[in-house]
Formats: C-alpha cells, sequence, structure tokens
C-alpha cells in the first residue's frame, strides 16, 4: 500500500529543499545563511521519519532501503563527478580520487556537497530499525537517540559538526537519528491537525502555540543563534541548539499547513529526494546555461538570491529530474531483478504453480 497523501507533507519538503537550496548561496543570502543553517538538515531527518514502516527483517529493510536510497545516490555522485570533470578538465588521477571519497560518503569531502546526506539517511533508518527492534516502544527509542545525539558531540574523537570523519556519515547519522525519531513519533498527532475541526479552547491552544513558534522563529532570524544561546554554558548549548532547532522545524510544520494548497510547492516536494541529489549539478548547469547566453548574474542581495534559488528549483524539477529519474529506474530495476530476494520471491511463485 501506498503512503496516503498530505499535502502539507509536500509543502513542508519542498521548504526544506528550498532552503538547502538558500543556504548553499552563502553569504549571498544574507540572514537567511545562518538561519536556515541551524535547521534545513534536520527539518529533512525529521520528514524523513513520517513515513517509517517497520519490517520484519532486517535484511529485506536493509536491501530495499539500499536500492531506494543509495543508488540515486552512487548514480547522482558519479553523474555531478563526470560533469564537473569536463567543466574544469580533471586528470585521471584527480577523477580516481575523487570516485575514492564517493564511495566513502564523508560529508565535505564529495564532488556535490548535498549529496552526503544519502548516505546518512540510509544509516539513521537502519538504526531506527535496529533500536525499534530492540526497545519495541517508541519511547525508549527516543531516549537512546537523545544519548547518541550527545555521544556523538562529545563522546566521538571528531564533532561530526565540525569534522564528520566516518564512512558513509555513521558518526552524522548518530547525531541526527534523534530529529528522525521526533518525526516518527510526532507524525501521529500531526497528520490529525485539521483546524476546521478543533473545539474554540483547542483553536485558542493552537493559536497560542502558532504565535509563540513564530515568534521565536522571527526573532531567532533577526538576532541569530548567539543572542540566544552564546551566553549558556557549553555543554548546554547543544541542548539549545536541539530545542531551538525543534522549535523552528515545528514553526515550518505550521507554515507548510498554512501553504498546503499551494501547487506548485506540492509538486516540486515530489522530486525532493533527487532535487538534494543534484542542488551542485543543478547549480553548475544553470549557471552555464546563462553563461552561455552571456549573462551574468549578480546575486546582490537577499531577495535576489531566493529568487535565483526557486528558478534553480524550477529547473531542475523540469529537465534535470526527469533525466535523472529514467537513469535511476533503470538502475534500481536491474538490482531488484538480481538481488536474492527477488529470485528468492520467483522461486516460491513457480513452486506454488
Amino acid at each position: 500500500m501506498k503512503n496516503k497523501r498530505y499535502d502539507w507533507v509536500d509543502v513542508l519538503k519542498f521548504l526544506g529543499i528550498f532552503y538547502i537550496f538558500v543556504g548553499h548561496f552563502g553569504w549571498n543570502s544574507g540572514k537567511f545563511y545562518y538561519f536556515v543553517f541551524q535547521f534545513h538538515v534536520p527539518l529533512f531527518f525529521f520528514a524523513s521519519g513520517f513515513f517509517f514502516k517497520q519490517e520484519k527483517k532486517f535484511k529485506k529493510f536493509a536491501w530495499e532501503k539500499f536500492i531506494s536510497i543509495m543508488i540515486p545516490y552512487f548514480v547522482f555522485s558519479f553523474i555531478r563527478l563526470f560533469l564537473i570533470a569536463i567543466n574544469n578538465s580533471y586528470s585521471m588521477g584527480t577523477c580516481l580520487d575523487w570516485s575514492i571519497s564517493i564511495v566513502k560518503g564523508i560529508r565535505n569531502t564529495l564532488p556535490a556537497g548535498g549529496i552526503w546526506f544519502l548516505p546518512c539517511l540510509y544509516l539513521t533508518q537502519l538504526f531506527y530499525f535496529i533500536l525499534i527492534k530492540l526497545f519495541k516502544k517508541k519511547k525508549f527509542v527516543f531516549v537512546v537517540s537523545l544519548i547518541l545525539y550527545y555521544f556523538a558531540l562529545y563522546g566521538l574523537k571528531n564533532n561530526p559538526l565540525v569534522l564528520p570523519s566516518m564512512f558513509w556519515n555513521f558518526d552524522t547519522a548518530l547525531l541526527y537519528l534523534v530529529y528522525f525519531t521526533i518525526g516518527n513519533i510526532t507524525f501521529v498527532w500531526l497528520k490529525k491537525l485539521d483546524y476546521q475541526k478543533l473545539k474554540i479552547n483547542q483553536k485558542i491552544i493552537f493559536l497560542s502555540f502558532c504565535i509563540f513558534f513564530f515568534s521565536f522563529s522571527i526573532l531567532f532570524f533577526f538576532k541569530g543563534r548567539l543572542y540566544f544561546g552564546g551566553f549558556l554554558w557549553h555543554p548546554l548549548r547543544y541542548t539549545f541548539d536541539l530545542f531551538a532547532t525543534l522549535i523552528l522545524i515545528f514553526s515550518n510544520c505550521l507554515l507548510a499547513y498554512f501553504l498546503k494548497n499551494v501547487e506548485n510547492f506540492k509538486k516540486i516536494r515530489q522530486n525532493t529526494l533527487l532535487l538534494c541529489c543534484n542542488e551542485a549539478t543543478i547549480r553548475l548547469l544553470f549557471t552555464n546555461f546563462f553563461l552561455f547566453l552571456n549573462i551574468e548574474i549578480q546575486l546582490s542581495t537577499p531577495l535576489i538570491t531566493l529568487l535565483y534559488a526557486y528558478l534553480m528549483l524550477a529547473f531542475g524539477e523540469k529537465y534535470i529530474v526527469s533525466i535523472g529519474t529514467k537513469i535511476v529506474e533503470k538502475v534500481q530495476k536491474y538490482f531488484k531483478k538480481n538481488s536474492p530476494l527477488f529470485q528468492k520471491k520467483n522461486i516460491l511463485k513457480q513452486e506454488r504453480l
């Protein structure tokens, strides 16, 4: 059975990928640069937890997730490498070094910046699967994921926020697992949200939360992280970061709820995974397209940067994603047909016949 469609989730994922694009413009984004980097990656892990489904067998779950997550990662990583190798006239040795980096999948070492998210998400889902199997109840899984959050920050040799260093972002997955867990737990209530069906007292409570979340978000945007947490004792800063990030995430959930009828946002959401994979590739092709037309783009203001980011999204969704989807589907189809699980199903069908 396919997952039920929630319009506000579609819009939320659009907002997430839009923040990714905006954040990667750096200082050209103005205050949006620091603002979106506080929560845009956790937002993706949070939303990824919504539709987690528990399988009985770990092997089957791991293989199916590998096909759906890691195949796009490898396909689009090497497409990106191919394009930048042509654009920058890379030597064979340089291409080999980049290929090794792709296999390792460590954040900040890849030819495409945002694509590190995929191997990290893959491991996060495996971690969550194992914890659910071990502890059964989600509240216990949340406690463990919270412990792993602090362990990743203080117990590892390298802080994954500063210097990620483990294969497929194992260390970063330990850090972001808590957001995936919270997303999976809270979606039970979030998906039932219907403002029109609330009673008067419930509407008052709901609007009070809206005022608080949006007020905090606006103040955070203008004042920044240091205004709130800069004075805190260092270990408490990461605790503040967790709470602040969750408030900003829930603020975006509310924003998505209010924007749920915007059709363009919902359409782009359907391809957020591929857009995330190809953010750097879309940027490269989009920029070179304007150079081909002898048009120089100057992102002189944050507003122009936001508009440019949206145009990149629309361009990528219409042209790049459609081609990439066909390539990924063919590779995934090959792996499914040649996987031991698929062959085992065919043998069972033949035996029944």
